[in-house]
């Protein structure tokens, strides 16, 4: 059964099933490019070119995937993004392919981000939910990573958008992208229905996965034959009928006599108006408008500071739930004095800067557990004990561990500090 589980997992995450998805988001984004430049005007071999562009946009799909799996920070994560952005630009002499680069890596980005909120939502649950998994970033739905028949939808709009440019190229070009699509997202939809069922049914004894295998195999081929020949004679279709449609207006109906407007006479109603008044308006203090200019740069600069501040709790808020880094302690909220939070903040804000010794043993503990376990593909249930949590790493040797667990307990319940020497040491356990 454990062979079974873990060869499921294998097969959800085989590379077919990846580049489909590779596939499917390149369709999804390659009509942009062609379209846009179909609407500025843009024909002939120019237009061509940006068909073949449209293909190309497979690598910026398949590097912000990586960078969004290997970067583990929100700013190396954005480096990379204006970096490939950059690249795209200087390689293709295209801004709307850089843009669409930068799209990439922005939606990936925001996945990432999602994740971790899901996650440290899991970690807030009450010990002892058993049932619940850690959140993957692979099972959180992605629009690019998740080939659906509703996103045929987009294709038929980018389809009629065409339609009216009067360039058969280019809605042929969108129609064969869509029949792609179809295919993608069938075999996708297909293959991953059937590693759905085996996992969730992974835990019945003797389940003929390899039998299963073949089966669906077998299916598959005639599924796929019957569904090319019910499509290509829509892709070999000589015409297209609605670009046959004209709209008409007769102009005699549509335009209408105005009538024109009445002359004022704008010096005489002034006139009036200051006889009515019978007093000239006065000048106003010179004090006056400077102090008015004064007043509008001070709101001015209170409204910067204030979009500032927002932006910056943001990006950090943002930072937290894109690193995969947790700290190791609880904080309870409640009754606090404001002079103590404020001296709190700032010892810490201290700290990152010049930290102190039991900090970087604490740091050097967590990050040891952290990458064992995640080399070793074990995820915490949340109820362990520091013992367990440290079996469950096996990264370094039980010597090794145990110098690391006793440095650690010092660092974080005894009264005594530590010195740099032991400092020095937990940083001397290479793993």
């Amino acid at each position: 059964m454990n062979g079974t589980k873990d060869k499921t997992k294998k097969l959800k995450k085989s590379p077919l099933l990846t580049w489909l998805a590779f596939l499917h988001s390149t369709l999804l984004l390659a009509p942009v490019l062609p379209l846009f430049y179909a609407f500025i005007g843009v024909r002939g071999e120019n237009l061509t070119v940006q068909f073949w562009l449209g293909a190309l946009l497979l690598a910026p799909v398949i590097l912000s995937w990586l960078a969004v799996r290997c970067c583990r920070a929100l700013w190396l994560y954005t480096l990379s993004g204006i970096a490939a952005a950059a690249l795209a630009f200087f390689a293709t002499r295209n801004p709307v392919f850089a843009v669409l680069t930068g799209f990439l890596w922005v939606i990936r980005g925001g996945v990432r981000i999602k994740k971790g909120k899901l996650r440290k939502a899991y970690l807030d649950m009450p010990v002892g939910e058993d049932s619940v998994q850690m959140p993957e970033l692979a099972e959180i739905p992605m629009f690019l990573d998740e080939p659906q028949p509703v996103h045929f939808i987009v294709f038929v709009l980018f389809y009629l958008i065409s339609l009216p440019l009067g360039i058969e190229s280019l809605y042929r070009y969108i129609f064969a992208l869509l029949f792609a699509e179809i295919l993608v997202c069938f075999l996708f939809r297909y293959l991953i229905s059937f590693w759905d069922y085996v996992e969730e049914h992974q835990s019945i004894a003797n389940l003929p996965v390899q039998t299963m295998r073949r089966i669906i195999r077998l299916l598959l081929v005639p599924a796929l034959l019957i569904l090319l020949l019910v499509m290509l004679p829509s892709l070999l279709y000589g015409e297209e009928p609605l670009t046959k449609i004209r709209f008409q207006f007769d102009e005699r109906n549509v335009q209408a006599e105005m009538p024109e407007p009445a002359v004022q006479g704008t010096e005489m109603t002034g006139a009036m108006l200051d006889e009515l008044i019978g007093v000239e308006a006065s000048e106003p203090p010179r004090w006056l408008e400077p102090l008015m200019q004064a007043l509008v740069w001070v709101v001015l600069a209170a409204a910067a500071v204030i979009l500032l501040r927002a932006l910056y709790r943001a990006l950090c808020s943002m930072n937290r739930s894109f690193l995969k880094e947790e700290e190791d302690e609880i904080t309870f909220l409640g009754e606090e004095d404001r002079k103590e939070k404020r001296k709190r903040k700032q010892d810490n804000a201290s700290s990152r800067l010049f930290p102190a010794p039991a900090e970087q043993i604490r740091k050097k503990y967590k990050k040891t557990l952290r990458r064992g376990m995640r080399i070793q593909k074990k995820n915490p249930h949340g109820a362990e004990t520091p013992e367990e949590l440290e079996k469950l790493a096996e990264i370094i040797t039980a010597e090794e561990m145990e110098t690391l667990h006793r440095l650690y307990e010092k660092a974080r319940y005894s009264h005594r500090e530590c010195s740099r020497e032991e400092a020095r040491q937990a940083e001397q356990l290479r793993f």
